[in-house]
């Protein structure tokens, strides 16, 4: 979780956060924030359902992989900045799929970030 002077994307965007947790009542409350313990499919339906017809982001490899082995991913949008982590967990470890089929749609550049975007077109699933 974010310590209180971080912002979502360093302050660039504001809005309701859905956090997907094991132990919601141990978490003190934030206004913006939305605690959901039912799982991921739950976690997702609640954040769409608040977006209407607005995108849902999905932050975190193990939020992300969860979400692709549940086919609940429409695009996938990789941030590609110039730094080499050598611990965390793999984006691409997930044990639930084998093959994911991805579509590119753009690229593109701002600073040092490199943006990539595909479009999911098929999950072989173990």
């Amino acid at each position: 979780m974010m310590r209180g002077d971080q912002k979502v994307y360093g302050g660039a965007w504001s809005g309701p956060q859905f956090v997907l947790t094991h132990r919601p009542a141990d978490i003190p409350g934030d206004p913006s924030m939305t605690f959901v313990s039912g799982g991921i499919r739950q976690a997702i339906e609640t954040a769409c359902a608040a977006a209407g017809d607005k995108e849902v982001v999905v932050v975190g490899a193990s939020i992300a992989q969860q979400s692709l082995a549940e086919g609940l991913v429409d695009e996938v949008l990789l941030h590609v900045v110039p730094l080499l982590l050598g611990e965390g967990i793999r984006l691409f470890a997930s044990p639930a799929a084998r093959q994911i089929t991805l579509q590119p749609l753009s690229v593109g550049q701002s600073g040092q970030v490199t943006d990539l975007r595909f479009r999911v077109v098929s999950a072989v699933l173990r």
